[in-house]
């Protein structure tokens, strides 16, 4: 493991996540990516199923993703959520309202997720 220490970035595919993870890795850290999609530069990859259930499912599966690369007892020194998304739309179709629905998972599912990463794994 590198001196830097361990950062997990949620949301590392992305767009913001992919220049975080560049940066850490830069310096030294050993980054964790957790998304849809994979992050070449991360040196590991948690790939999240989306859309399969609500927060404590989602939880359980990224929790249990990461402790098998960063190991069940190892602890991490940050944990950022960059995670999210926005979806154009009205109410009154229902177009609208899934595009809700993308949003919630998005934006606030992934942030509820990396809150329960950080109670569990940051080295406190």
């Amino acid at each position: 493991m590198s001196t830097a220490g361990t950062v997990i970035v949620h949301g590392g595919s992305g767009a913001l996540g992919r220049s975080l993870v560049s940066k850490f890795v830069s310096e030294g850290w050993r980054v964790v990516s957790v998304d849809l999609g994979k992050n070449e530069e991360a040196t590991e990859n948690v790939i999240v199923a989306g859309g399969t259930g609500g927060a404590s499912e989602q939880a359980e599966e990224v929790l249990s993703g990461v402790k098998k690369v960063v190991g069940e007892e190892d602890k991490v020194q940050a944990v950022l959520c960059v995670a999210g998304g926005w979806a154009g739309g009205g109410v009154g179709k229902i177009g609208g309202l899934r595009g809700a629905d993308r949003m919630w998972e998005q934006s606030v599912v992934s942030s509820l997720v990396a809150s329960h990463l950080a109670v569990h794994l940051l080295d406190k």
